[in-house]
């Protein structure tokens, strides 16, 4: 997903004597949506497009602490609250 954004090349440089953790890796959302109500906003695909181009903008030349990149980061994050917004989460206020 991330090259349909970032186009590229991926090589696989992991140790293979390294311990594998993807055995004690689990991300489950159902406690999240139960206790608090929460569900996601982006779908897997939107928030991939919207990291990767995070990470491009905080690459660039500029650097992090450039005023665009930063204005750049604020907007995701009013991105994100107004596709929130749409999709009625109850965190989320006018």
């Amino acid at each position: 997903e991330v090259f349909k954004t970032w186009p590229g090349e991926w090589s696989d440089q992991a140790d293979p004597k390294a311990p594998h953790e993807a055995t004690r890796l689990n991300l489950a959302i159902d406690k999240a949506f139960h206790l608090l109500n929460w569900r996601p906003v982006w779908t897997f695909t939107e928030t991939v497009h919207q990291t990767v181009r995070w990470y491009q903008a905080m690459n660039s030349p500029r650097g992090p602490e450039d005023t665009e990149v930063i204005s750049f980061t604020r907007a995701q994050i009013v991105g994100y609250c107004r596709a929130a917004q749409k999709i009625e989460l109850p965190w989320i206020h006018n």
